[in-house]
């Protein structure tokens, strides 16, 4: 474990289910990360997305990459570890829909191009923050 808090925590008087939560709690977000694989295999298969959002997997990579941040700024090596399996499947999703979705699709909500400046638009502001505050006063935002 190198995660400072779960050192923290594991060397503490909490109560021993507590630990076993913050333990599991990584593999947990994993198994919610990979909930939408046989979506996307139907999507694979189908070459349509149907009237399916794309707004899972947009928020999913954009979620997870303030997380990341989040973990960094926290040196949190458990969030950080956690949220780049969800990243790096968010934007597997992301692809995979995109490949599959047609331009004049009314079910994502939005467009294709609103989802990718609103991902752009919520990582750099994410960046500014982290670059230009102090570490704690970033983390705490």
């Amino acid at each position: 474990v190198r995660s400072s808090h779960l050192r923290r925590i594991m060397s503490s008087n909490i109560p021993s289910w507590v630990q076993l939560c913050v333990t599991l709690a990584p593999a947990a977000a994993w198994v919610v990360f990979a909930s939408p694989i046989p979506t996307i295999q139907q999507i694979s298969r189908d070459k349509a997305v149907g009237g399916l959002p794309l707004l899972p997997y947009s928020s999913m990579c954009t979620n997870c990459y303030v997380w990341i941040v989040y973990g960094v700024l926290k040196s949190e090596v458990a969030i950080v570890r956690a949220n780049v399996v969800g990243l790096v499947l968010g934007a597997y999703y992301f692809y995979v829909f995109r490949e599959h979705c047609p331009a004049n699709a009314a079910s994502l909500p939005g467009t294709m191009t609103q989802h990718v400046q609103g991902m752009v638009g919520i990582v750099t502001f994410t960046l500014i923050l982290a670059a230009s505050l102090s570490r704690d006063t970033a983390a705490e935002l």
